[in-house]
């Protein structure tokens, strides 16, 4: 019957093994290639994870600039709308002073606050 072995059995027997498997390793004419191999699946795998890390930078990036762009795009819609409600403000004012003018002073002519106001927004009077 075979005895169990002993820790000091196990630990000669895994040296043998290794120092066995090393030397046939050693000699193969493909251990070079393998262990050329093995380096280079490294630095592979070192280049993913550089790769992986600059994409999670740059989706980040990404949605930085596109938080950026949408609030510029509200901005110009804001700027657009506060634009078109003081060009009707205006010509409201100046439709009403050149009603008021011509009901009191038929014959004058136009204010030069009217005639600048329509210089402004590019009307001809």
């Amino acid at each position: 019957m075979s005895q169990a072995l002993n820790q000091q059995q196990l630990d000669e027997l895994m040296r043998d093994t290794s120092s066995y498997v090393l030397r046939m390793l050693a000699t193969h004419p493909d251990f070079s290639y393998l262990l050329t191999q093995s380096k280079r699946i490294k630095e592979l795998q070192a280049e993913n994870a550089r790769l992986k890390a600059e994409v999670e930078r740059l989706g980040k990036l990404e949605d930085y600039h596109h938080d950026q762009l949408n609030r510029y795009a509200l901005d110009d819609m804001r700027l657009t709308a506060q634009v078109e409600r003081l060009t009707k403000a205006g010509d409201v004012m100046a439709f009403h002073y050149i009603s008021l003018g011509r009901k009191f002073f038929p014959n004058d002519p136009l204010p030069p606050s009217v005639t600048d106001w329509n210089a402004a927004k590019g009307v001809q009077s």
